[in-house]
């Protein structure tokens, strides 16, 4: 598969989510505590969101869209209730 310039920066971060989505989902299964884990998680949620939100990058539909769903993706994985990604 033949790459233009403009997307191998895109390329390169898709590589690195997909190596890091790996990496959380195997530190959230060997956690000893889950519960705490997800109560945690979701404790701090509602505030990392507004922090987010209020950035530039999240007027963008795209990125806002992927952030909203690998925060859904990470609370699956903890509670046991996540697919595929």
């Amino acid at each position: 598969m033949e790459t233009n310039d403009a997307m191998r920066p895109v390329l390169a971060l898709m590589g690195q989510a997909a190596a890091f989505k790996q990496l959380l989902a195997i530190l959230i299964a060997t956690h000893p505590d889950r519960a705490t884990l997800l109560a945690t998680w979701r404790g701090n949620q509602a505030e990392w969101l507004e922090e987010l939100g209020a950035t530039e990058w999240f007027e963008h539909e795209d990125f806002r869209l992927a952030a909203l769903s690998a925060t859904a993706w990470i609370s699956g994985v903890i509670d046991g209730t996540a697919e595929g990604g």
